[in-house]
């Protein structure tokens, strides 16, 4: 561990005085709610990108399918109504992302105002 002057006696500047000027101090409740907010829009980046890769294989399936059933009355109603199924489920794709979009926005808005207020301070120094 390093020590220098502006550093007190006995903390390592490495994990709390390295460069006072540069940082930043947030409260923990400001850290958890950005967490949760990075959290909340990775997952549903996620579930969105795995949901699209299902329904993209099965629209592909169901198009094969209709194509070697189509003079089967029983097959095409049962395209027709899959078809119907899966353009339902796809509508909850862009929700997701948009859910995404949101917090990440909200995330960065947060982020900005505690550049904003600290970049203040200094300044009033």
């Amino acid at each position: 561990m390093t020590f220098t002057g502006d550093c007190p006696e006995g903390r390592s500047q490495d994990l709390t005085c390295a460069g006072a000027d540069d940082k930043i101090v947030i409260d923990k409740m400001l850290v958890n709610k950005l967490t949760e907010l990075l959290i909340t829009s990775i997952y549903s980046v996620h579930t969105s990108r795995r949901s699209e890769i299902f329904l993209t294989s099965l629209d592909m399936h169901l198009a094969q399918y209709s194509i070697s059933n189509k003079n089967d009355k029983a097959g095409r109603e049962f395209t027709e109504k899959s078809a119907l199924l899966l353009e339902s489920y796809q509508e909850d794709v862009p929700k997701s992302l948009g859910k995404a979009e949101s917090c990440l926005g909200e995330a960065l808005d947060l982020i900005n105002l505690v550049v904003s207020a600290s970049e203040a301070g200094v300044n009033n120094e």
